[in-house]
Parts: structure tokens; C-alpha cells; sequence
């Protein structure tokens, strides 16, 4: 995810101790909304259909 530029790594050391820290960039915390906003609508469509077996995926496009 760090690659992707979504999370930003600190690394550094607090006395003899590492210390990592990890925080959300900008596109990061969009790209959490859209997921997040997707994931719904999957699970809201999955509650309205008596196939429980129902499954819905992004096109390979949107990746």
C-alpha cells in the first residue's frame, strides 16, 4: 500500500525500541472511501436477492 502511495511508513527508534508508524495519505483515505462506499452497496444488494450465493466484483478495469 505504501508503493500505491495510499499509507505513509515512519520508522524510528525510541530509546533501544523500534517505533513504526503508519498514516493514511490523501488518495489513501479516498481510495478507503470508494472501497468502503462499493462494499456497501455490494452488501445492500445481497440483503434484496434470495440468492445468498450472490456475489458482485469491480471490473478488472477499475484496478
Amino acid at each position: 500500500m505504501e508503493k500505491l502511495g495510499y499509507i505513509y511508513c515512519s520508522k524510528q527508534f525510541i530509546g533501544r525500541r523500534s517505533n513504526t508508524t503508519f498514516s493514511a495519505t490523501p488518495p489513501g483515505k479516498e481510495a478507503f472511501r470508494e472501497t468502503h462506499q462499493y462494499l456497501r452497496g455490494v452488501f445492500e444488494k445481497s440483503k434484496n436477492t434470495n440468492n445468498f450465493l450472490s456475489f458482485y466484483f469491480l471490473p478488472q478495469s477499475t484496478f
